[in-house]
């Protein structure tokens, strides 16, 4: 079987956690085991554990760079465990650079790639987005992502539209 890295992008609200969830399940129906994939995102950084299986949301944007290193050590360990055979990356991934060091440990390890894109293409679904994200995301950045939001556009794309 093929090892199998899933890139995961798109605006806050877009819908990238049950995205990841349909993944999963399809992984599940697959045969795959949950120990046989692992999602990495940098907003696990700031899900704070605030009594027994309860769980709080508590963004800081003076520790993303934090985040985004800590997501990216899971990524590549995730990589060399010989059990895996699917990994998750769920990150906005705005600017397609934002994506080049998993592309890159992806292809060094051989690993296929598969980006999945989330994307906005009407006021409508801007609007969806902004009233369903959960993290508090302001509807001024959100918009902002939106139209900053850079398209791949090459190799194995998979474009899902904002419903």
């Amino acid at each position: 079987m093929s090892r199998l890295v899933v890139l995961l992008r798109g605006i806050p609200g877009s819908g990238k956690s049950t995205h990841v969830k349909e993944i999963l399940h399809r992984c599940a129906v697959n045969g795959l085991l949950v120990q046989h994939t692992v999602v990495c995102s940098a907003d696990d950084y700031f899900n704070v554990q605030v009594g027994p299986g309860k769980w709080e949301y508590r963004f800081d944007p003076t520790k993303l760079p934090i985040a985004h290193n800590r997501c990216f050590a899971k990524f590549v360990d995730a990589l060399y465990d010989d059990d895996v055979k699917v990994v998750i990356v769920d990150n906005t991934f705005i600017h397609q650079w934002e994506m080049q060091n998993y592309m890159k440990m992806a292809n060094i390890l051989d690993w296929e790639l598969e980006i999945h894109e989330l994307q906005v293409n009407t006021v409508e679904a801007l609007n969806r987005c902004v009233g369903r994200n959960i993290h508090g995301v302001p509807a001024d950045i959100i918009a902002r992502m939106a139209m900053e939001f850079e398209p791949y556009g090459m190799g194995n794309v998979k474009v899902f539209p904002v419903k």
